[in-house]
């Protein structure tokens, strides 16, 4: 699979004016430069807000959850931030109504984009939407709508109506619970936005006709032959996954783990997301760490063997290994083992081909009931 490169950020802004920025790229150039000028307040730029308001009510207008495919996106390639982001239309359960618009961004966003399409319902809605590098935006109740969205609101003078009314940003990253965007990540909400907004109108206008079933998407793209920006059916390429990478050259472990006693037992390893962490960890960024636990489930007895917070710092496959490793050792070789997340397939299936230990890729629908009533209980 190749990888999806970004584009080289251009600072130039008479470079980019001069290869055909399109009425709406100078339209949010110019907010871009009035950034530093004014419109602030307690720290926000209201200029900016206002727009992307207004451009996200013009794009909500149109209705596209009613027109594009859930989990084929628009390709939209930025120019002034030098990202490729892949705006999704979906049912989130962060809004009550279900609208949400998902920008993935990033080789990270890409990939989990990717991940979501590719192996939903494999993989459950709302862990995918705690785990994944994404700004959305979501349409809800007002009560849905988080504080500092609210402030924002009020210094722009906005308001909504209505129940699936009240739309509010938020950006998710994997393991945090989402927050109100920075107004360096608005600024790149807005210029997708802009892209987005075109490609819509030129899709409609042009009558743009797309084979989602041979592989192909929208796109908003530079074209190098024609210097600007153009709308128009594009081939998608899947992201290279971009997980670390699990040899297993431990030759110790691997005759320990052969040795161990086989057993009957069908096993699944499987993560959840169980609200805020009550430790209050914040990664480098600042967002609010949300509390994950990791288990195995035996799929025979019902029962959960282990179940193990994951810490932040930890990664999703390292913590597979060690629950490989401490499931063995204390409960046997397992017949079978199953998972459903995409990194922790990767990070194990080295091992498994290793100690002799069929891994496969699958749903989980005990493991679903069982978490919620866990839920539903606390």
């Amino acid at each position: 699979m190749k990888r999806i490169r970004r584009s080289r950020k251009r600072e130039n802004d008479e470079e980019l004016e001069d290869k055909g920025m399109s009425e709406d790229d100078m339209e949010a150039q110019a907010v871009y430069e009035k950034l530093r000028e004014n419109g602030k307040t307690e720290g926000r730029n209201l200029k900016l807000w206002n727009t992307i308001y207004e451009i996200a009510g013009e794009i909500e207008a149109m209705e596209p959850w009613n027109g594009y495919q859930m989990y084929m996106p628009i390709m939209l390639e930025l120019r002034i931030h030098g990202e490729k982001i892949a705006a999704a239309f979906e049912k989130s359960p962060f809004a009550k109504t279900g609208k949400t618009i998902a920008l993935y961004h990033g080789e990270k966003g890409l990939c989990d984009f990717d991940v979501l399409s590719v192996h939903d319902p494999i993989v459950p809605r709302e862990f995918v939407m705690y785990d994944r590098d994404a700004y959305l935006l979501c349409w809800g109740s007002r009560q849905d709508v988080p504080e500092e969205n609210r402030k924002i609101l009020k210094s722009i003078g906005r308001s909504f109506r209505g129940d699936g009314k009240w739309l509010y940003f938020t950006s998710a990253a994997s393991r945090t619970v989402p927050r109100t965007l920075r107004d360096d990540e608005a600024e790149v909400v807005m210029e997708a936005l802009v892209e987005l907004r075109t490609a819509i109108r030129d899709q409609l206008k042009n009558k743009i006709a797309v084979k989602y079933n041979d592989g192909y998407c929208l796109a908003r793209y530079f074209d190098e032959g024609l210097h600007r920006m153009v709308t128009g059916p594009v081939k998608y390429v899947e992201p290279e996954m971009v997980f670390r990478s699990y040899n297993f050259n431990d030759e110790v472990m691997a005759r320990r783990i052969k040795r161990a006693k086989q057993n009957d037992r069908v096993v699944d390893f499987d993560f959840f997301y169980n609200g805020w962490s009550p430790t209050g960890l914040l990664d480098e960024n600042g967002n609010i760490g949300n509390w994950q636990f990791a288990l195995a489930f035996d799929e025979i007895s019902g029962n959960i063997n282990l179940m193990m917070p994951v810490e932040m710092e930890v990664s999703t496959g390292e913590m597979a290994f060690l629950m490989l490793h401490d499931y063995v050792l204390e409960y046997g070789r397992m017949k079978e083992l199953i998972v459903r997340n995409a990194e922790v397939y990767a990070a194990l299936e080295a091992v498994c081909s290793k100690v002799g230990i069929p891994l496969v890729l699958d749903t989980m629908p005990q493991v679903d009931r069982l978490l919620n009533e866990i839920r539903s209980g606390i």
